[in-house]
This record gives structure tokens, C-alpha cells and sequence, in this order.
């Protein structure tokens, strides 16, 4: 009887051990998974903000010029 019971906590343990690796290993999947998805949004984000900054900057560049040309008097030509 006792004999018994000690196997069947020796199978319990094991499972147990097997069930705790199965875990670990799928923490490990899941963190590795977590830093690419990471990377990928940081990079993802640098080209937004480059992409983004250079239409900016053309915009900003064209209003300017628009502003710039209506704030001008024209020239009068001395004749």
C-alpha cells in the first residue's frame, strides 16, 4: 500500500517536472516573440516618423513659399 502510494506521487512529481518544462520553454517562446514583436514596432515607428517628417517638411516648405509670395509687394519696374 505504501509502496503504491509512493509510486503514484513518484508519477504525479514527474508529470509535474515535464508540465513545468513544457512552461518554461513556452515562457521562453513567448518572450522571444515579445522582444521581435518589439523590435518591429521600433522600427516601424522610425520609418512613420522619418516618412512623416520629410512630408512635414515639404509641406512647411511649400506653405512657407505660398506665404512668402503673397506677403511680397510686387516689384515696380522704374521705367
Amino acid at each position: 500500500m505504501l509502496g503504491q502510494q509512493a509510486l503514484k506521487l513518484k508519477t504525479k512529481d514527474d508529470e509535474l517536472k515535464t508540465k513545468d518544462d513544457q512552461l518554461a520553454t513556452r515562457d521562453d517562446i513567448i518572450q522571444q516573440l515579445e522582444l521581435q514583436n518589439s523590435e518591429l514596432e521600433l522600427a516601424y515607428n522610425k520609418l512613420w516618423r522619418e516618412r512623416f517628417e520629410a512630408r512635414s517638411e515639404r509641406y512647411i516648405a511649400t506653405r512657407i513659399s505660398c506665404v512668402w509670395t503673397l506677403a511680397t509687394p510686387p516689384m515696380r519696374l522704374r521705367g
